[in-house]
């Protein structure tokens, strides 16, 4: 009930004929992915730890191993919570075929967050007969800013803007890019 591991070999069949071999993606040959989350009454500990092997016939390739840990505290009451957490992101690869510099890249940045919400709840509607929320959430996240332009983007992607992206700490989906912020986010969903 606390980890996970997962394995796989991905690959893809590009099938527009107008895709440059340089944009086409990486195949994952293998990848491996140990999650674990343990969390006390007021402590959390969350460990996310990935190692991918991405190949393909042009450009640079290689090896990237991913590791966050994170430390929380979770104060929580009915109808409000407050988590304030710290946390060690690593990122190092090895690679094949650089384009400039070193074959061996690496990146460690810190991310501190606070989290925190209410929940409003009435009854509604005539004789009570659902309920109604109104839920006032904020994020806080700090992130340093550290230079990455070395570091090779095999598959980190800039999200659409939704509701579940506006509570993420990280501007990208993927670890090759880490943007640095000191933003506040907050919203209310009913």
């Amino acid at each position: 009930p606390y980890w996970s591991l997962r394995t796989r070999f991905q690959n893809y069949q590009t099938i527009d004929p107008l895709i440059a071999p340089a944009d086409e993606p990486y195949e994952r040959v293998p990848q491996l992915v140990f999650a674990g989350r343990w969390l006390g009454r007021h402590f959390g500990f969350d460990s996310t730890t990935e190692l991918v092997n991405f190949d393909r016939d042009v450009g640079t390739t290689g090896w990237r191993l991913d590791a966050t840990q994170e430390i929380s505290m979770r104060f929580a009451r009915s109808g409000m919570y407050l988590t304030p957490a710290v946390a060690w992101r690593q990122t190092n690869y090895w690679l094949d075929q650089p384009v400039q510099g070193d074959d061996t890249l690496d990146r460690g940045l810190p991310v501190a967050s606070l989290d925190g919400g209410l929940r409003f709840e009435r009854l509604a509607g005539e004789g009570g007969t659902w309920i109604q929320t109104l839920e006032p959430r904020l994020l806080y996240v700090n992130v340093p800013f550290e230079d990455q332009t070395e570091l090779p983007v095999f598959d980190t992607i800039v999200p659409d803007f939704n509701l579940v992206q506006l509570f993420r700490k990280y501007q990208y989906v993927g670890p090759d890019r880490i943007a640095d912020t000191d933003q506040l986010s907050f919203g209310v969903t009913t």
